[in-house]
């Protein structure tokens, strides 16, 4: 065996799998101009939560992901699933209520985010 092809055999052996790649996923909940969140509710991304109040308001969390996960918005006393989404690394989405109380889901990536606070982490849902 060459020289060469023996340096190259040893690599393929050593080798190692390239990791997915990471990105900074941005996950925003909004409202109208005045708007109160109708109950408590905890915004879960992969397995980690961040709390929501009627007198906290909406807000933003930054999260690095490796890979796609799901995203929900769960009221904590009904468990009713306000939202849910599938985030990919580097995303930015908003779940956002509208007046009558409705809430849709943009996805903004690329785009402007609505900023507002950062959320306070708390433990997730049993739901």
């Amino acid at each position: 065996m060459a020289l060469g092809a023996l340096a190259a055999f040893v690599l393929a052996a050593c080798a190692e799998p390239v990791p997915a790649p990471t990105g900074q996923t941005w996950i925003a909940v909004s409202g109208p101009r005045d708007w109160s969140p109708p109950a408590e509710m905890s915004l879960e991304i992969a397995g980690r939560a961040w709390t929501i109040t009627p007198e906290g308001g909406g807000g933003v969390v930054m999260e690095a992901l490796a890979e796609r996960v799901e995203v929900r918005l769960v009221g904590d006393d009904d468990c009713r699933v306000y939202a849910s989404l599938d985030a990919a690394p580097g995303s930015a989405h908003i779940i956002r209520f509208a007046a009558d109380g409705s809430v849709g889901l943009e996805d903004v990536t690329g785009g402007f985010l609505d900023m507002g606070p950062a959320l306070v982490e708390r433990d997730p849902s049993n739901c």
